[in-house]
């Protein structure tokens, strides 16, 4: 009966002992080198108006040109690093007093290209776009996977 009772201690030994082994895994690819992610690209429309504001009509129409860029500009970032908003309202006898909003982007833009500017009827859009790769997420977003 020893014998038995040695053999089948060595068994339920040896079973839990196969559970406790590490079982190999697949090697762990960082997410934006997995197959399947692909570059992000943004386009916008940046808008700015002509103001009537310089003694030289040219004047006026670069400072809109300009003014269309750093709209465009300003809309990538709100796209890549999001927009911070503060808010105060002021009530008053059940009514709106006062509403006060203001907004704030920070960001730092690269490779940004400016496709076309076009200034019809006082009005100037730039068309920008943007591409986020790999390399350019894990700039901007350090993480580990």
């Amino acid at each position: 009966m020893s014998g038995y009772r040695v053999l089948s201690i060595v068994f339920i030994a040896l079973s839990f002992s196969a559970c406790l082994a590490p079982v190999p895994s697949a090697p762990v690819q960082p997410m934006m080198q997995r197959p399947g992610f692909s570059d992000i690209n943004i386009d916008v429309v940046g808008m700015g108006a002509v103001m009537h504001t310089f003694p030289v009509p040219a004047q006026d129409l670069l400072m809109a040109k300009r003014a269309a860029i750093v709209d465009g500009y300003r809309l990538i970032g709100e796209r890549v690093y999001g927009i911070k908003v503060n808010a105060r309202e002021t009530i008053k006898d059940m009514a709106a007093k006062s509403s006060n909003v203001n907004t704030c982007v920070n960001s730092i833009i690269k490779n940004a290209k400016v496709e076309s500017v076009i200034c019809k009827d006082e009005v100037c859009q730039a068309s920008m776009s943007a591409v986020l790769d790999s390399a350019t997420l894990r700039e901007i977003f350090p993480w580990k996977d």
